[in-house]
């Protein structure tokens, strides 16, 4: 990071917070000002100078939130030890889901569980790639519709994945072998297998 000229951080996932809890600290200030600085008639009595800038200037907002406070309150409620055994049981969780994953030879593991995120997806002889990736949209669509379970589908290596973000420190191993026998039946039901 010490030879980076700007680092962005965002703590929504693993930190649990809502959007817009990001940061990008660079090692020049005014470089956000050179890349957010708006000029319009009503600011011209408070433009920012190479000395002072003004906060607008340093993102696209014309104002300064105290997003900082949700994760400060956060950390604060519910301390740095328990928000990281939060974050390792997500890594728990996805290896679980990998664990399961493996009992089928219907399914195929695209990128390996890590750092709480799993890619798999349903595979066989029987379909063209093109069915493989409908099926498996499929099966994200059906999850969401039945509001049972957010996985979505994300591609990589140019087939349709199951893209599993492990982020509930409370999701249980029953809770997983639920879902990934589901999954299954869904998947007889969408081919007649």
């Amino acid at each position: 990071m010490e030879k980076s000229d700007s680092v962005s951080w965002d703590g929504h996932k693993w930190l649990f917070q809502t959007y817009g809890c990001g940061v990008v600290i660079c090692r020049d200030k005014m470089k956000l000002v050179e890349t957010f600085h708006t000029n319009p008639e009503y600011l011209k009595d408070v433009e920012s100078t190479g000395e002072e800038f003004n906060f607008w200037d340093m993102g696209m907002e014309l104002t300064k939130p105290a997003r900082g406070m949700k994760l400060w309150f956060t950390l604060q409620t519910v301390g740095i030890d328990a928000m990281r055994q939060a974050i390792d049981q997500g890594f728990v969780i996805a290896d679980w889901i990998e664990e399961e994953v493996l009992k089928y030879d219907s399914f195929e593991i695209v990128s390996k569980s890590q750092m709480g995120i799993i890619n798999f997806r349903f595979v066989s002889d029987k379909y063209t790639e093109e069915e493989l990736n409908d099926i498996n949209r499929n099966l994200s669509k059906r999850a969401l519709e039945k509001n049972y379970v957010a996985f979505l589908t994300t591609t990589l290596r140019g087939k349709v994945v199951l893209r599993f973000c492990c982020n509930n420190p409370l999701t249980t191993r029953e809770e997983i072998n639920k879902i990934i026998n589901d999954i299954q039946k869904w998947i007889k039901e969408e081919t007649n297998i």
